[in-house]
């Protein structure tokens, strides 16, 4: 039984692999594919900037997304030890302690 299945997952993978390798499309003349084949200089600069600000707020919401992943547990599940009932309110009471800097300091302010 497992032999059959190991057989088939190998099997499954060198068909995998094959055709990735043939996927590719070979470009022989490779500046033929480049925007500047013509040989005009452009007009603007390529690289563009971004606030850095609107940056650190993604961070924010990225951090709070990974907030909701390690509280979900906890919360679906109510039947803890105390000493995970005590690591989540530390958990929760870091965080909020956070949430309270960024607001005091300025920090989720929307306006750049």
């Amino acid at each position: 039984m497992f032999s059959f299945l190991f057989s088939c997952l190998i099997v499954v993978t060198l068909l995998s692999m094959v055709f990735y390798v043939l996927s590719f499309k070979h470009n022989w003349m490779k500046e033929g594919g480049s925007p500047f084949e013509c040989g005009f200089s452009s007009y603007f600069y390529s690289r563009f900037s971004f606030s850095i600000h609107y940056f650190l707020i993604g961070l924010i919401f990225l951090f709070l997304d990974l907030e909701l992943s390690f509280l979900m547990p906890v919360l679906i599940e109510g039947s803890f030890s105390i000493w995970v009932k005590t690591s989540f309110v530390v958990f929760l009471s870091v965080l909020l302690l956070g949430i309270l800097w960024e607001w005091k300091e300025k920090k989720l302010d929307w306006t750049f």
